[in-house]
């Protein structure tokens, strides 16, 4: 992921480069005399590399569209107050959430009356992932 200027304008040099050696290797042909596979192979390993960074300096000029990026802000915020009604749906207490995730009830108590504001990303992923989890289970055995 592109997190700034510098790093934005170090990919698209990057990207160039590796136009510029694509295009050179397709216009000279098979120079080395490798196999014609092994050929094949690392031209499309440089255009691979060169799609991947293609997409991140794509998803880093979107940010210069404001209004696609606040909805995503809005969705977390709806990812925070749905985990409550996720885990009443799934029929667990608050025990069994917090026996699944390895912390105390008290914790999810906790977590649960400021709607989980405040938590950490990573123990919302554990979170998210132990629901995710029962609700597969529930789905193999219905």
């Amino acid at each position: 992921m592109v997190k700034n200027q510098k790093q934005y304008n170090v990919t698209k040099s990057f990207i160039d480069k590796f136009t510029r050696r694509i295009e050179k290797m397709e216009a000279e042909g098979n120079v080395r005399d490798i196999h014609p596979r092994l050929f094949k192979a690392e031209i499309d390993g440089l255009k691979s590399m060169r799609s991947e960074l293609q997409e991140e300096v794509d998803e880093y000029d979107k940010t210069d569209n404001i209004e696609s990026i606040f909805p995503k802000l809005d969705l977390f915020a709806a990812i925070l107050s749905s985990l409550i009604m996720a885990r009443i749906s799934l029929k667990l207490s608050e025990k069994e959430l917090a026996d699944m995730v390895g912390i105390n009830e008290q914790q999810i108590q906790a977590y649960e009356s400021t709607e989980y504001r405040g938590v950490e990303a990573g123990r919302i992923e554990e979170i998210i992932d132990a629901l995710k989890n029962k609700k597969d289970k529930i789905k193999l055995y219905s």
